[in-house]
């Protein structure tokens, strides 16, 4: 009964074809979801590479959930 399935893994993308790392980070107000990019975006930021993060706050109780 508690066997698990097995699921193949993705492909992996070589980061030299791919060009890009993407990371979506989704939280609502108080799960520090804007201080955990904010660590990722310092912490690839010192390791050299080029950034971009974007916060949009109250998204939340603009769409009603």
């Amino acid at each position: 009964m508690n066997e698990r399935p097995e699921i193949a893994p993705a492909a992996p993308v070589p980061l030299a074809e791919a060009g890009l790392i993407r990371i979506a980070i989704l939280a609502v107000g108080g799960q520090g979801g804007g201080v955990l990019s904010n660590w990722i975006r310092d912490l690839a930021e010192r390791g050299g590479y080029a950034v971009q993060t974007t916060s949009v706050p109250g998204v939340a109780q603009r769409t009603g959930a």
